[in-house]
């Protein structure tokens, strides 16, 4: 015979109209991030996604005081942290801690205009970390998931339309700058810059993939391969190739046990496939569109690194090590970078632009938070794989792993930028509470919460997704 415990009762009662506001900040926050836009002044793009991080992070900071103030839910009840909570709070120390020692100590704390990449956006990104993965369980994590990807389609259609009609009308420069290759204009959306926009949809593209994969029917499949082909369609616009490389990365992740099931059932889908690999790219370099040139141009050049962009790259990671042994502890200060690297610039790497990124993460980082704030950045890596590792076996667990490392590869060719970084870290929150998993949620009856809001097709009773 079921018993119901007063407690539950009244704790689900309590925790409901907190946790639904939660969820759907969460979700309305992952489809606004990439799509705000602020027409007004000069800068379009950037200041907006901060005004909706800030927003977004104040919002939940206020539900968490109220869910903490409640007392029907005891400490008991409330989840444990995350593995990255430790190095993540030595993260943010070492930026402030670089904030304080900066020589430039007002830049350091708000960031550099148009880039906004300073201590109060670093603490952002923590708060929005840690109380979206606080806020999430496994089923709920899945709808934040595919609210990232309803504003990433959104802004990849945009991004197609963009690039083929500006194209069309105005055409482009031949040589390769920040806006255009092979006489194609760039898609750029609602992101203002064709690297970062190509960082944001190769982290979507494996999430696409696995959406289809899983697609159990016709519609289902019909909506997600739609979704898969306009992400990859705009990705493939951005001519970002470190974008290129980070996605066929993550869809190699996505793909591999799937390929790898199939091959076993049809040992001749692999030599048949490879066999037709060749004739149909003929026939599609015949029958595409003129952009399609540019493209594979594009791609032939990732054969030498050491011509165009990926020239200026290695010239300036090479000035930036002088940069980083001048103040090896601390730094100089987040998003200072730009004041300090003429210093220890050896050429004139970008005729006519200043260098205000070391296009490397990791370098960048080690720049202005100096090698402890590098230790703790590789900490937090490290803490994320971990925390897949614990959890691999849950539903959709590599294919966030393959999202996850998609977006580092860019990352660490590029730089991290608010456009695309705060939903990263929206992303890496959702795949921490998946991994995790946790318990069953239950109404004031004792039975098991039907998610009527889950955005999707998810089934209340579906073992799949509630295990996670």
């Amino acid at each position: 015979m079921l018993t119901i415990s007063p407690g539950v009762v009244e704790a689900g009662r309590a925790r409901l109209p907190v946790h639904l506001a939660e969820t759907w900040i969460l979700r309305a926050g992952a489809v606004a991030l990439p799509l705000a836009v602020w027409p007004v002044g000069d800068d379009v793009f950037v200041l907006a996604k901060a005004a909706v991080l800030g927003l977004l992070v104040t919002a939940l900071l206020a539900l968490r005081v109220l869910r903490l103030a409640a007392a029907s839910e005891p400490a008991a009840r409330r989840r444990p942290g995350t593995p990255l909570d430790l190095p993540l709070a030595a993260f943010v120390a070492s930026a402030a801690l670089s904030t304080v020692l900066s020589p430039a100590a007002g830049t350091a704390l708000l960031g550099a205009r148009y880039r906004y990449e300073g201590l109060l956006t670093i603490v952002a990104y923590a708060l929005l970390f840690r109380l979206a993965a606080q806020a999430l369980d496994g089923r709920e994590a899945r709808g934040v998931v595919r609210a990232l990807l309803l504003g990433g389609f959104v802004v990849a259609a945009l991004a197609v339309v963009q690039s083929l009609v500006e194209t069309a009308l105005i055409g482009g420069a031949t040589e390769e700058t920040a806006r255009t290759f092979g006489g194609s204009l760039r898609a750029t959306s609602t992101f203002g810059n064709a690297g970062t926009l190509g960082a944001f949809l190769a982290m979507l593209a494996p999430l696409a993939l696995d959406e289809l994969l899983r697609a159990r029917s016709a519609a289902d499949r019909l909506l997600a391969g739609n979704v898969a082909i306009v992400v990859v369609l705009a990705l493939v616009l951005t001519y970002s190739r470190a974008a290129w490389l980070g996605a066929g990365l993550g869809i190699a992740v996505v793909a591999a046990g799937p390929a790898a099931r199939l091959c076993r059932r049809r040992p001749w889908t692999a030599p048949a496939a490879a066999a037709l690999v060749l004739p149909c790219l003929a026939v599609a370099v015949r029958v595409a569109p003129p952009w399609t040139r540019s493209v594979l141009e594009r791609a032939a050049s990732l054969a030498d690194p050491t011509q165009g962009s990926g020239a200026t790259r290695l010239h300036i990671w090479a000035d930036t090590l002088h940069l980083v042994a001048a103040r090896p502890l601390v730094g100089w200060g987040p998003d200072t970078f730009g004041l300090v690297f003429p210093r220890f610039q050896t050429g004139d790497w970008t005729p006519g632009f200043l260098i205000d990124k070391a296009h490397s993460d990791l370098l960048q980082v080690a720049a202005t938070q100096g090698l402890l704030g590098a230790a703790a950045y590789v900490a937090v890596a490290a803490a994320f794989v971990a925390a897949f590792w614990r959890g691999r076996a849950r539903p959709g667990a590599p294919a966030l792993l393959a999202a996850w490392l998609a977006y580092q590869v860019p990352l660490q060719l590029d730089f991290s930028w608010l456009p695309s970084a705060a939903p990263a870290w929206l992303l890496m929150a959702a795949a921490v509470a998946t991994w995790r998993g946790g318990e069953r949620r239950v109404n004031e009856f004792g039975r098991p919460r039907h998610t009527w809001y889950t955005l999707g097709h998810g089934r209340a009773g579906d073992g799949r997704q509630g295990a996670g």
